[in-house]
């Protein structure tokens, strides 16, 4: 696998193993986990409510200047 670096402009050649072994050591131990089922359509959902909301209560105006 050629993989961008995290910093710089380099690459990075793993073999796939390696690869995926480095992966599953940051699901294991690292800041990351494993999720159950993806969140995406509940975020958009939520995001995409935020600005009906804040303008019912009228914290938005019905129109804004151009």
């Amino acid at each position: 696998m050629v993989l961008p670096a995290y910093i710089g402009r380099a690459s990075v050649i793993l073999d796939a193993e390696t690869y995926y072994a480095k992966m599953s050591a940051l699901v294991d131990s690292g800041p990351y986990q494993l999720l159950n089922k993806d969140p995406t359509d509940n975020l958009t959902r939520k995001l995409s409510e935020k600005p009906l909301t804040l303008k019912r209560d009228g914290h938005i105006p019905d129109q804004t200047p151009t």
